[in-house]
């Protein structure tokens, strides 16, 4: 029985080598029974023999990857009625421009909050004055970004107008 392991997979190497298996350090070579790749284009899906084993199976990249994966939950609002926050962590893709940018603003709205909170926490300890002027204006501005996305997120959810100002509805 013959191996190619492709990546960093130093323990299934080792336990390969252990259960007797023997290791074709040939890298593009034809010449194997199992291949673990880090990849799903390392495989070579359509020169595959039958007896050929690898740890990835061709065409399932929207369950088996993690970018896969959120997208498959994301569209699974319009099949079933599921909110894909409450299913899954936030995820984002970050090889995609859109998803780039919401990471970025997901990240500065939580370490926006994260401020708030441990300043929150400390002003309710009593341990506030271990603020400074300078960290002061900090949350200053935090509470300004807090704010400014609270506004944007009740315009955007039609609960006030483009002023500010509460909707009828």
């Amino acid at each position: 029985r013959v191996f190619v392991v492709l990546g960093p997979f130093s323990d299934v190497r080792k336990a390969l080598l252990k259960r007797g298996w023997c290791e074709n350090t040939t890298k593009k070579s034809h010449v194997w029974d199992l291949k673990w790749t880090l990849y799903d284009s390392d495989v070579g899906y359509r020169d595959l023999k039958p007896h050929q084993i690898v740890n990835h199976y061709e065409g399932n990249s929207e369950v088996t990857t993690k970018a896969g994966l959120c997208r498959s939950v994301r569209n699974a609002k319009w099949i079933i009625d599921a909110d894909c926050d409450v299913i899954m962590p936030l995820s984002f893709d970050v090889s995609d421009k859109g998803e780039y940018e919401a990471f970025v603003q997901s990240f500065h709205v939580s370490a926006t909050q994260g401020l708030l909170r441990m300043y929150l926490d400390r002003y309710t300890n009593g341990t506030s004055e271990a603020f400074t002027e300078a960290h002061n204006h900090i949350i200053r501005g935090a509470i300004t970004a807090t704010r400014a996305r609270i506004r944007r997120l009740r315009r955007d959810d039609g609960t006030v107008d483009e002023d500010g100002c509460a909707s009828n509805s």
